[in-house]
């Protein structure tokens, strides 16, 4: 049996320099979509390390007990736990806000029965939010939920806001904040 050549045959023929410009054209197009694909995700990969800046976040918790707190002294929270954009010093017990916008603050004190205490969040701005551990039998605790409209680099922290109580409980005793929106 002889074969006979068509121009089909021909076309499909592996040496046929059209099917070599088609196989090129069409690799040029895989080329060029992977390339997209990895702009992409490299602009995905960018984002994503974009947002601690963009939303500064932090918790910490006092690693020991605090026997003696004076009167309105700054309870210095000094385990981090979190802490997105390093504005949560510590050492100090205060969060500086890096960016302006509505934040939300959360702050929980666990006292004992002979203690009880006031706090207030309060700020560079002026107190924000007030907090009450009542004398409970055994341990009570208390704090407030605060959402607070911040200017950036104001300082915001929690301290005793009455004479009485002077006993917090480490680990159970906590602070908290995070931004819900940016403003410019």
């Amino acid at each position: 049996m002889s074969m006979t050549h068509s121009p089909l045959t021909d076309l499909k023929s592996e040496d046929n320099p059209i099917t070599d410009v088609c196989a090129n054209e069409s690799l040029g197009e895989d080329i060029y979509h992977l390339k997209q694909q990895l702009n992409q995700e490299s602009l995905i990969r960018l984002s994503l390390n974009q947002i601690p800046r963009m939303f500064p976040s932090f918790h910490a918790r006092l690693s020991r007990s605090v026997r003696q707190i004076g009167f309105y002294q700054t309870v210095i929270f000094d385990f981090e736990v979190v802490d997105t954009t390093n504005s949560y010093d510590p050492q100090s017990g205060i969060f500086t806000a890096p960016v302006a916008g509505i934040y939300v603050f959360y702050w929980n004190i666990l006292s004992n029965e002979a203690s009880g205490m006031d706090t207030t969040l309060d700020s560079s701005q002026g107190s924000l939010g007030y907090g009450f551990v009542s004398h409970a039998v055994n341990y009570g605790n208390g704090g407030n939920l605060v959402i607070a409209k911040l200017t950036s680099g104001t300082n915001v922290w929690v301290k005793k806001a009455a004479r009485y109580g002077n006993y917090i409980h480490e680990r159970f005793s906590t602070f908290t904040g995070y931004i819900l929106h940016a403003s410019g």
